[in-house]
């Protein structure tokens, strides 16, 4: 179903980021090393950038062997993956996984 979830990223992706759409790459990948992460970002929170511009763009993975793995419908995917990009984007903008969990994400 990646062309499904490949979807509802890039459609959420401008909405919840804004105006910083182009600082960070969205990566779909079914599975890497076997991870039950949903989604990972790796990069520097905007809360902890200097003036300068990074090297290169922050990354937002998103899992889809794990997600499919925990949803039993397509509809449940969507919404995993909704929640999941929120997470993620949350992070780039410096959020803690504790506020998120705080938060329902």
């Amino acid at each position: 179903m990646i062309g499904g979830p490949a979807a509802v990223i890039f459609g959420l992706l401008g909405p919840v980021a804004g105006g910083f759409i182009g600082a960070f790459v969205a990566v779909i990948a079914y599975e890497l090393y076997k991870q039950t992460l949903l989604g990972l970002y790796e990069g520097t929170p905007l809360t902890e950038r200097g003036f300068d511009a990074p090297l290169h763009p922050d990354r937002i993975w998103i899992f889809q062997q794990p997600i499919e793995d925990e949803c039993d419908t397509d509809d449940e995917i969507r919404e995993e993956i909704k929640t999941t990009i929120v997470h993620e984007v949350a992070h780039f903008f410096g959020l803690d996984d504790e506020y998120l969990e705080d938060l329902g994400y």
